[in-house]
């Protein structure tokens, strides 16, 4: 959930409060607002229908138009751990009543009552035991996990949440964990209609964090680290380097999530609003150019860039401060400052308010400070928690459900609606988004760290799993041409590559780095078998290839009539798709020598075709020595394996049993001397039959 943290505490203020209930109308404050409340899974919420319907009723009471409800506080399965949602990705929550889907009736409700849904995930916080109960794939996976520096390569360790607890956490900089959490964020999106994704702890939560937990494991934040700066050892949880990279494996995830979410077009409620609960602890920075001071900077959570860059759509700055203690009304004065005049740039702030942590009266001061400086919003934390006990510094809260019939009586007298996001519409959005993959087409691998511009705009790198995103393209509904560039590592070889880009909207532009055609590739080359006339021949086996990766469609041509070839066409990838095509002999072949080529042809290739030889001889079932004669010498082979009738064979002799009856006797003799033909002399075709 947003974590409190206000800095040192001051005496409570001596100033005597005044009631502002009922002073402050949406009608003076404008009909688009961003009206919330955080909705957490440790408390009465989202779990039942009847929780549900109550959440809905009271916000609707209120005049509030959104919820964040916390849908993934763990990945684990328990009581507030696992999935509000029925995810085929993470264990489904056990404190949920009536097997219901939770996030389905809610957004069926909400939205009946004109109440937008956003998913509350945390992204990071795996769970608080390993292995995490009912996570099959976590549990398959430790190496994904970052331990702290002391505990790097001794297996899954916590790391502090930067309090008391400890949770264990997944590795920021694993393109694997990148992708497991972006496939989460897909099936939220694609499959429930909802109206926002809000991540909450997409940070860390300690320095000392972030190590890997298995030294082996080459896709680690740590390993990445290394191989794109050339660096060995272990670096110290104050190397400057190490810890922008730490940001840089952050950021990956939010400008990740800002390509992904529109791009998915099943859902209804699209604009779809991405959004993040960011620190806002203590007071902020004194100019607009400080915000490496902050605390959310020190935790590697760069949200001034996120917001500067257009990967968020709204910010949620953590405002928690009581408004009848100590500095704690300047602290609180003075980021709602920052978040609305410095760092919103062009997108949304709504700001954090802890009602928590005031009474009514102060909470509505807060509020209102808020909207006269002009957020776009405010989100109370929380639906349950909705008043603190007493003006008192560090009081206890309560639960007081009729602040949701307050707000209607005062600062939301009125209904509003949340803030349309300009940036997201064809007709007043003025810039888009490009992002894409980049590809090695040599190994059929991403490429990390790869060098992309757009245009004319700044250089952006790709991510562990190779994706680029490039926003605030300056861009028409019709769509505007952009020439996408990218940079192989290394080298000087670059790939360029046409995209458009439309307004408001997100284009997608790949690109690979092939730097072979095809080249057809056989083996083995030669194919020699020996059989005899009347029995099956056994099969051979060649396969084909393309020896670098990329497609390469062929196919197979032979023309005798005493061999055949399955299957006649396949396509290979790469140097690991080998097709393997059989060679079969048929049967009637007079014994002989036969000799023919099969042709392997791939009009793409280098190359364009390849052959194989195929030596096939065939010789009687009485030529034992294969002279293509029927002589004395076989004879004499053939007299050493009399049994006479009703006597099994000696081993070797089964090609003397020339009757088939598991003996060597006259009847076998007679078909031999038919097969005798005299040294030099061929044999006949049949003479044993």
């Amino acid at each position: 959930m947003p974590v409190r943290s206000v800095g040192v505490k001051r005496s409570a203020l001596a100033t005597a409060m005044f009631s502002v209930i009922g002073l402050w109308s949406s009608a003076v404050l404008g009909l688009e607002q961003f009206r919330a409340v955080w909705a957490d899974a440790f408390h009465e919420g989202a779990k039942s229908t009847t929780q549900i319907d109550n959440l809905v009723n009271r916000l609707a009471a209120g005049h509030f138009n959104a919820v964040v409800v916390q849908v993934l506080p763990y990945h684990d399965r328990g009581s507030a751990h696992g999935a509000y949602w029925n995810s085929s990705i993470v264990p489904k929550a056990t404190d949920i009543s009536g097997g219901i889907d939770p996030l389905a009736y809610l957004c069926t409700r909400a939205h009946s009552k004109g109440i937008e849904v956003h998913c509350w995930l945390l992204p990071f916080r795996a769970c608080t035991s390993w292995p995490p109960v009912g996570n099959s794939i976590l549990a398959a996976h430790p190496e994904w996990l970052a331990v702290p520096r002391a505990s790097i390569g001794a297996g899954p360790a916590t790391t502090s949440d930067g309090g008391s607890g400890a949770f264990y956490m997944l590795d920021p900089g694993s393109p694997d964990v990148q992708e497991y959490l972006i496939s989460i964020v897909r099936e939220l999106t694609a499959n429930y209609p909802i109206d926002g994704i809000s991540f909450d702890y997409v940070r860390y939560t300690v320095s000392d964090a972030g190590y890997p937990a298995s030294t082996t494991y080459e896709n680690s934040g740590l390993k990445r680290f290394q191989r794109i700066t050339s660096s060995g050892g272990t670096p110290s949880t104050t190397d400057a380097q190490w810890n922008n990279f730490r940001r840089r494996e952050i950021d990956e995830l939010i400008r990740r999530c800002r390509a992904e979410i529109p791009s998915i077009g099943t859902n209804p409620r699209q604009p779809v609003r991405f959004s993040a609960s960011v620190f806002a602890t203590g007071s902020a920075p004194g100019s607009p150019s400080s915000f490496s001071a902050t605390a959310a900077y020190a935790k590697f959570q760069n949200w001034e860039l996120w917001m500067r860059s257009g990967w968020l759509d709204m910010v949620l700055p953590m405002n928690y401060k009581e408004e009848h203690c100590g500095t704690e009304p300047t602290m609180y004065r003075s980021w709602v400052n920052a978040a609305t005049s410095w760092w919103r740039y062009n997108r949304h702030a709504a700001i954090g308010q802890a009602t928590y942590m005031n009474t009514f009266d102060n909470s509505v001061i807060q509020m209102r400070y808020a909207y006269d400086a002009g957020a776009n919003g405010t989100v109370n934390y929380s639906y349950y928690a909705t008043k603190a006990t007493e003006a008192a510094c560090n009081a206890g809260w309560a639960n007081d459900w009729s602040w949701y019939t307050r707000t209607a009586g005062g600062i939301y007298a009125d209904a509003a609606t949340t803030p349309t996001m300009t940036w997201r519409d064809s007709a007043t959005a003025t810039e888009g988004t490009l992002w894409g993959r980049v590809m090695n087409g040599d190994t059929g691998l991403p490429f990390d760290n790869v060098s992309v511009t757009v245009g004319s705009s700044s250089t952006v790198y790709t991510d562990g799993n190779g994706y680029y995103a490039a926003t605030l393209l300056p861009a028409v509904a019709a769509g505007t041409p952009y020439t996408v560039t990218a940079t192989k590592p290394g080298t000087s070889v670059t790939i360029s590559k046409g995209a458009l880009v439309q307004a408001g909207d997100v284009a997608r532009c790949d690109l690979d780095f092939v730097t072979h055609t095809p080249f057809l590739a056989i083996s083995p080359t030669t194919v020699s078998r020996a059989g005899r006339t009347g029995q099956t021949v056994t099969a051979d086996t060649f396969e084909v290839w393309n020896d670098y990766a990329g497609e390469m469609p062929f196919t197979v041509v032979e023309t005798q009539s005493w061999l055949d070839v399955s299957a006649g066409s396949g396509t290979s990838f790469g140097p690991t798709d080998r097709k393997p095509i059989t060679i079969s002999y048929v049967e009637g072949v007079v014994p002989g020598h036969y000799s023919s080529q099969i042709v392997v042809q791939a009009v793409g290739s280098s190359n364009g075709q390849q052959t194989v030889t195929v030596n096939l001889d065939l010789f009687l079932p009485v030529d034992y020595d294969q002279d293509d004669d029927v002589d004395m010498v076989d004879f004499g082979v053939f007299q050493l394996c009399l049994s006479g009738s009703g006597v099994a064979p000696a081993d070797g002799c089964v090609g003397a049993d020339l009757d088939e009856d598991n003996d060597v006797d006259n009847t076998d003799l007679r078909k031999f001397l038919n097969c005798l033909s005299g040294e030099g002399m061929p044999g006949v075709a049949g003479c044993a039959d």
